[in-house]
């Protein structure tokens, strides 16, 4: 099978509340909710939907992450970590004037 490079993936939501009352009676939402106290990424959140997301692909990838305090010191079957090098976030972003 051959692969065009789109993939689309849930997006994240990282809320103080561990069962939001908005999401009350809500049966399966469009994103991955997580929560912890600051409503921060954090290396459990960040492992947990990797490795779910990682027995999901029939196929390999990489994903490339910027350096950030949450990096994974794990490996999965399918998906390759590429970090970027430190410092480098601030070249890679474009602002919008």
């Amino acid at each position: 099978m051959q692969y065009d490079g789109y993939c689309k993936k849930k997006s994240i939501v990282i809320g103080k509340s561990k069962e939001p009352r908005c999401f009350k009676g809500v049966k399966n939402l469009p994103v991955d909710y997580f929560s912890n106290a600051n409503a921060w990424m954090t290396s459990f959140i960040f492992e947990s939907y990797l490795r779910k997301w990682d027995s999901t692909l029939d196929h390999k990838i990489a994903l490339i992450l910027d350096n950030c305090t949450a990096q994974p010191n794990f490996s999965l079957k399918n998906i390759e970590l590429v970090f970027l090098p430190p410092n480098t976030t601030k070249h890679t972003q474009h602002t919008q004037h």
